[in-house]
């Protein structure tokens, strides 16, 4: 997976507290700091004798890096703010603002991926604060999520986006990182050229 791993000193104190309300509810499964991450572009399940779709060797997973490697180079760094608290169907969230440059790095890395995503849905930025038991009624927790809504959770600058696996058979397993793509190694900005006004006489 391509993901912006999220350290724990990028959030404010109000995370602290979501959590704990969180944790009152015995249907959602927090998760812990070290498995916090912005999931930008799935990669492939390795293994050594693929076969099924999702499946890849780990000579397929290096032959992305390096396709990947120099494109993601001219991406700059850039700003995230985290939050107001958001909910799926299955999971709480974080919102993430980001002036869209996660979602330009996940439309790059399509034109390197091993299996392309098999989904109708579109790309969001965000980070997963834990999962509910389907089996639960919801009950009160929309309206308690509420008082988070209008409230940033954390700040942070993306300096690289990391390639990591994990082990499928753990629950939240520790990421095993396999590359590091630097952003900003070039001369890139953030910002994009704009035509010049027409000289008038």
């Amino acid at each position: 997976m391509c993901c912006v791993r999220v350290q724990e000193s990028s959030f404010k104190p109000e995370l602290a507290e979501l959590r704990s309300v969180l944790e009152s509810y015995s249907f959602v499964r927090l998760h812990p700091d070290s498995f916090l991450h912005i999931p930008i572009q799935e990669i492939g399940i390795v293994c050594d004798d693929p076969k099924d779709r999702s499946e890849i060797t780990r000579g397929r997973l290096a032959e992305f890096i390096t396709q990947a490697h120099r494109p993601l180079l001219d991406f700059p760094k850039f700003h995230i703010v985290l939050g107001p608290v958001n909910s799926f169907a299955d999971a709480v969230f974080l919102d993430v603002h980001d002036g869209g440059w996660l979602s330009r790095i996940h439309r790059r890395l399509l034109d390197f991926v091993p299996v392309l995503p098999n989904t109708r849905f579109p790309y969001l930025p965000h980070l997963s604060l834990g999962h509910y038991d389907r089996t639960a009624p919801i009950g009160n927790l929309p309206a308690v999520l509420a008082e988070w809504r209008d409230r940033p959770i954390g700040e942070f600058v993306v300096e690289h986006v990391d390639v990591v696996t994990i082990d499928m058979d753990e629950t939240f397993p520790p990421f095993q990182l396999e590359h590091e793509f630097a952003l900003g190694a070039t001369r890139a900005t953030g910002t994009f050229p704009t035509r010049p006004e027409p000289h008038v006489d």
